[in-house]
């Protein structure tokens, strides 16, 4: 066996089961996001917003790079790549950060506090696997 192979690893190497939960769960999000993105784009839009070619092409690539954030953390899930999987994670929370700041700048108050709660529950599970390694 390699060095790097996940069946050569410590048991305490392991990625704890909370932060796995908390990666499948970001994964579902993106995957039930892109899904919606393909197969009804008008969803992304704000009630009275007119569905036109260049949303759908927006909504397309969306959801492809949503599907590409999913296949990555299932890869660093199934590897144990704590490392990877802190980036994504990390990645996740940024981008949530984000939506947070544009639910703010548009008054919107879900919009800003989920968003704003999914980051800091990203970014802690990516500081986690960090600094820890048990």
């Amino acid at each position: 066996m390699k060095a790097g192979d996940v069946s050569s690893r410590a048991v305490t190497d392991r990625i704890p089961l909370v932060i796995i939960v908390i990666a499948v769960l970001g994964a579902a999000a993106l995957s039930f996001f892109a899904v919606a993105a393909l197969l009804d784009p008008a969803r992304l839009l704000a009630v009275g917003s007119e569905l036109t070619d260049g949303v759908r092409t927006f909504a397309e690539h969306m959801a492809v790079r949503n599907v590409a954030i999913v296949l990555l953390i299932g890869v660093a899930l199934v590897r144990q790549e704590r490392r990877v999987l802190a980036f994504l994670l990390g990645l996740l929370g940024v981008v949530q950060a984000l939506d947070a700041v544009l639910g703010a700048r548009a008054g919107q108050l879900v919009q800003t506090v989920v968003p704003a709660l999914l980051a800091l529950v990203f970014l802690a599970a990516a500081s986690y696997l960090l600094r820890n390694r048990s």
